[in-house]
């Protein structure tokens, strides 16, 4: 695929960043750490940035469900222990100045109007139509 990247953590992202490229919309920055402001040790990563002109940080989230069930991902943590861990990582993510996080799955980016809906609703510049 001519959008892969080695920033990418899996396929997946590869494959959701390249359907982002094609469908018209600027090339997001990859695998962005931020930093909690009222807690400088703690950070978290993102699979996709855009910083807009006016100032909005939106982050995009390539999630698979595996995440939520597979024990190698969880470690051994219960979905709802998995659930409570990633709305305290959203929290994190808006105290570090990001206005909106978009979750993106492999259907919707199979699909594309999906994927295509939800950045158009963020206010992502969709810079050409595919």
């Amino acid at each position: 695929m001519k959008h892969a990247s080695p920033a990418s953590e899996n396929g997946g992202e590869s494959f959701c960043r390249g359907t982002v490229i094609e469908e018209g919309f600027p090339v997001p920055e990859l695998q962005v750490v931020l930093r909690d402001p009222d807690d400088p040790k703690a950070v978290c990563r993102v699979d996709y940035l855009y910083r807009l002109h006016d100032g909005r940080l939106i982050a995009i989230e390539y999630d698979g469900m595996r995440k939520y069930v597979d024990p190698s991902m969880t470690g051994n943590r219960e979905i709802r222990e998995v659930v409570r861990d990633e709305r305290e990582r959203e929290a994190l993510l808006k105290r570090a100045g990001v206005t909106a996080i978009i979750r993106l799955d492999y259907t919707e980016v199979l699909q594309r109007m999906p994927l295509v809906r939800k950045l158009m609703a963020a206010g992502i510049p969709r810079l050409f139509r595919h």
